[in-house]
C-alpha cells in the first residue's frame, strides 16, 4: 500500500491500554501486557513504517503525562508510556541523519472511552483534580490538533522532544 501512495508521510502511534494495578497486586503478566499494547507495539510499528517514510517525514508517539508525575495504583500504563518517551527521543537521533522527525505527545486526562473505564474504577479521583486545575478532563479534538500540529511542516523544526497537552497538571 505504501508504495502506491508514494510512501508515507507521517505515523501517528496512538494505541494505548490502561488499568489501575494498586503495587501490591501487581503481577508480572500485567506488566507485559501494558508493555506489549504501549511500547512494543510502537515500536514494531516504527520499524515497519521507517522504510516507507521520506526526508521530512514524522513519527508521532503517544506517550503520557503520568509517565512523569505522581499517579497512585497506575503502575502499569505510565512505566510503559515512560518507555515510550525513552524510545521516542533515541529514535529521534537514529533518523535524525534522514531528516525524519521523531516526537512525543503527551495527553493528560482526555475524555475517552478509555478514560471512562478507567472512572469506572474505584480510585480516588479528589487527587488529579488537585493537579489538573485548568480542565477537568481535556476533549479529544483539542489532542488531535496538537496531534495535527506535531505531524505537519509548521513542526518541522521539533523533534526528539514531548509536547503536553494536560490542562496545566505539570505546572
Amino acid at each position: 500500500m505504501a508504495g502506491r501512495l508514494d510512501g508515507i508521510d507521517v505515523l501517528f502511534n496512538i494505541a494505548g491500554m490502561h488499568v489501575t494495578t494498586p503495587m501490591e497486586t501487581i503481577t508480572a503478566d500485567q506488566l507485559r501486557q501494558a508493555f506489549e499494547v504501549n511500547l512494543v507495539g510502537t515500536v514494531l510499528m516504527c520499524r515497519e513504517v521507517m522504510p516507507h517514510l521520506g526526508k521530512r517525514g514524522a513519527i508521532i508517539n503517544t506517550a503520557s503525562t503520568a509517565a512523569t508525575r505522581r499517579t497512585p495504583s497506575w503502575l502499569r500504563m505510565p512505566r510503559a508510556k515512560g518507555a515510550v518517551l525513552a524510545f521516542t527521543i533515541s529514535l529521534a537521533a537514529e533518523l535524525a541523519p534522514r531528516k525524519i522527525r521523531v516526537v512525543a505527545v503527551s495527553p493528560g486526562g482526555v475524555a475517552t472511552a478509555l478514560t471512562q473505564a478507567v472512572a469506572q474504577e474505584k480510585i480516588d479521583f479528589s487527587f488529579f483534580s488537585r493537579v489538573m486545575p485548568l480542565l477537568p478532563f481535556g476533549k479529544p479534538e483539542q489532542l488531535a490538533g496538537m496531534m495535527a500540529f506535531a505531524g505537519s511542516y509548521d513542526a518541522s523544526y521539533i523533534t526528539a522532544v514531548e509536547l503536553r497537552a494536560d490542562g496545566g497538571s505539570y505546572a
